[in-house]
């Protein structure tokens, strides 16, 4: 696992290298909460005009690690005194419309590339592609900026790599400071084959381990 903070792969050509990490200060998220009126309740709960500060992290149930991953941020969120709450279902349930039609409040799962190589990210990022509003498109999360779907325009609309490495940097930069998702790492997976098979390639932004299937050979 190599942790990342964008959508790309920190190995990825577009990866904007100048990402800083936020880091992890509990104190400051609770004064910046204070500051915007999210007041500790009697039970204590913060709440703003009656409205409790809490919400529900679901993923898929049986996942050890995320499930693990849960009670951690379950235990982060509660020192600052908000509310977390755990909601799994079964792969089935929760990758379904639950997913698609966006119906969760916070969603821990994997997320593959969209094509694979390419930086672009229109059909997750793009305000059009919100399924639950449009029916098309994989913005499970519901993200509308009109700066970023410009960027997200002009890096389709762009065939120069440099110029296409300076847009998808601003993309990533936005998408850190407004966080839509929060990535968490990249996976690093183990792969074998038999040392007959001849002119097999990794490519690690696809899920397909066939990617070069036409240039394999038995020898």
């Amino acid at each position: 696992m190599r942790r990342t903070l964008s959508y790309l792969k920190p190995d990825h050509w577009a990866y904007n290298t100048d990402l800083k990490d936020p880091g992890y200060d509990p104190r400051e998220a609770a004064r910046l909460l204070d500051g915007a009126g999210w007041k500790v309740g009697s039970d204590g709960i913060r709440e703003k005009d009656g409205i409790k500060l809490k919400f529900t992290v679901s993923t898929t149930s049986g996942d050890k690690a995320r499930e693990q991953a849960q009670v951690m941020m379950q235990q982060n969120w509660k020192e600052i005194n908000v509310a977390m709450e755990i909601k799994n279902s079964p792969a089935s349930v929760v990758l379904g419309e639950y997913f698609t039609k966006s119906q969760f409040d916070v969603l821990l799962v994997a997320m593959s590339p969209v094509i694979g190589v390419d930086p672009d990210y229109i059909a997750r990022m793009h305000s059009k592609y919100i399924p639950a509003k449009y029916g098309v498109g994989a913005n499970y999360m519901q993200y509308e900026n009109p700066e970023m779907d410009k960027l997200l325009d002009e890096g389709v609309a762009t065939y120069d790599r440099n110029k296409r490495k300076e847009i998808y940097g601003k993309i990533q930069k936005l998408f850190l400071e407004e966080v839509p998702a929060a990535p968490i790492f990249n996976w690093n997976m183990i792969l074998g084959k038999k040392s007959e098979v001849l002119g097999y390639k990794v490519n690690p932004y696809i899920t397909k381990y066939t990617s070069n299937v036409q240039e394999w050979n038995w020898g």
